[in-house]
């Protein structure tokens, strides 16, 4: 069952409200925690890819960890979200890795429809666990 396109998403009890100046800091600053591919249309934001780089042990290589992959509603379905996916395997070549990794919320079967359509697959051996610190 798809989820409905204004479906709030379940907070954690202890997130934090991400704010521009938050995000000016974290993602665009001297230091950067993640990385940012804007798509645009007609020069207007249509959407991002976030990412960061770690490593997979078993291909012994960087791999690419998207964080978030957003389009605002009215760009959604005309590729952008490919051309985003496509543009950061191959940032993730050209550092030498292998494997783009990221999570899909369990009930967003359009988003785990699109992802298998670009080949991607479960990976079922392991679950995503958390720990605040």
């Amino acid at each position: 069952m798809p989820v409905a396109p204004n479906a709030a998403e379940i907070p954690e009890p202890d997130d934090v409200a991400l704010t521009p100046g938050i995000l000016r800091r974290d993602i665009f600053g001297a230091a950067p925690h993640a990385h940012v591919l804007l798509a645009e249309e007609a020069d207007r934001p249509a959407g991002y890819v976030m990412y960061h780089f770690g490593y997979w042990p078993a291909d012994a290589a960087a791999s690419l960890h998207v964080v978030d992959l957003f389009l605002r509603e009215a760009m959604r379905k005309r590729g952008i979200a490919r051309a985003l996916m496509l543009a950061a395997g191959d940032i993730l070549r050209r550092k030498g890795g292998r494997r783009l990794i990221w999570t899909v919320w369990d009930q967003n079967h359009p988003a785990t429809a699109f992802y298998q359509r670009l080949g991607a697959r479960f990976f079922a051996e392991e679950r995503l666990m958390t720990l605040r610190v």
